[in-house]
């Protein structure tokens, strides 16, 4: 895939995650009560981590390998744009997204969930700013 390749170009190929979230299991207005799934895809560069963000609407057919596709398209294009961008609509099934604090699909610089540090960065240091020091431990310089 294209997204793919150019990541390898880029030398970032082996700093991506990628987790999943499902949403409204047991929901009485949705059917069968599922209201989709979202890839997440966290690219870190830099000292930054972008997020991508696909949503599966509950009225396709989720492919893992397609939602990582445009997850990582999305984390690529924060990253080269250097800025946030598609706001996640409110009145789509996209909109529940924005209940977890999700306010784009693609996120430059993105402030991570709990969840989010442990998966991409267990073992490094938030710095003042909000930069993350690959270190372990030794002083950040300005």
């Amino acid at each position: 895939m294209k997204n793919q390749a150019k990541l390898k170009n880029m030398g970032l190929d082996k700093e991506v995650r990628y987790y999943y979230m499902r949403f409204g299991e047991g929901a009485d207005n949705a059917p069968d009560g599922y209201l989709g799934v979202a890839t997440v895809c966290l690219l870190k560069c830099g000292g930054m981590v972008h997020r991508g963000i696909a949503f599966c609407s509950p009225l396709d057919q989720f492919n893992k390998k397609l939602g990582r596709n445009i997850a990582l398209g999305r984390a690529i294009k924060a990253m080269e744009w250097r800025c946030c961008g598609e706001a996640i609509p409110q009145k789509t099934p996209a909109g529940i997204l924005k209940k977890h604090n999700f306010d784009y699909l693609s996120t430059f610089n993105a402030g991570l969930t709990e969840y989010e540090r442990k998966l991409i960065l267990p073992d490094l240091l938030v710095v003042a700013d909000g930069r993350w020091d690959d270190r372990k431990g030794e002083p950040v310089e300005d």
